[in-house]
């Protein structure tokens, strides 16, 4: 290797090391962001009706919450105060767990409210979905089994017992 050819290598090198990775560490490609009112007491909510962690909090001047990230499971939410220019908008959020009659119970003791109780769902979920009281709903789910579908890979099966009545 000649010098210019080692010294272009190292700029190289040293360029790659500086370069910012598209994803923040702790998110994921895709990352809900839930603007609700009041923020703070919606973190509340998380932390006891799913173990949410707090990671990161930047309150505004006045004492509202301008950017919180929270961690749940092996993924994560961002959160912030609803305001004129960000107004509040209610989300769905498709929550996987270890149990679901367990977090369901405690998402109510948490102050949610049934949407419907958890049972076994003909999709292969073991699955309950509550209200929370900033109008979000959460769907809990644990994967019971699932039927491989025509190329093999897991599909989500059609509700034949729904589908009869259309």
């Amino acid at each position: 290797m000649s010098e210019g050819t080692a010294a272009s290598s190292a700029r190289t090198g040293e360029a790659q090391a500086r370069a910012v990775h598209y994803q923040r560490p702790g998110l994921t490609s895709i990352t809900p962001y839930i603007i609700v009112r009041p923020a703070a007491q919606f973190m509340e909510f998380v932390k006891a009706a799913f173990h949410g962690t707090e990671r990161l909090r930047m309150p505004t001047p006045g004492g509202l919450i301008m950017h919180a990230e929270m961690e749940i499971g092996n993924g994560a939410i961002e959160v912030s105060d609803g305001n004129e220019e960000y107004p509040t908008a209610p989300a769905a959020i498709h929550l996987y767990v270890n149990d679901a009659d367990e977090t369901y119970e405690r998402a109510l003791r948490a102050g949610a409210t049934s949407i419907y109780a958890v049972a076994d769902m003909p999709w292969g979920d073991r699955q309950g979905a509550v209200k929370d009281e900033f109008g979000n709903h959460w769907y809990i789910a644990k994967p019971i089994g699932w039927t491989p579908g025509p190329e093999g890979l897991r599909s989500v099966q059609p509700d034949r017992e729904r589908d009869a009545g259309d």
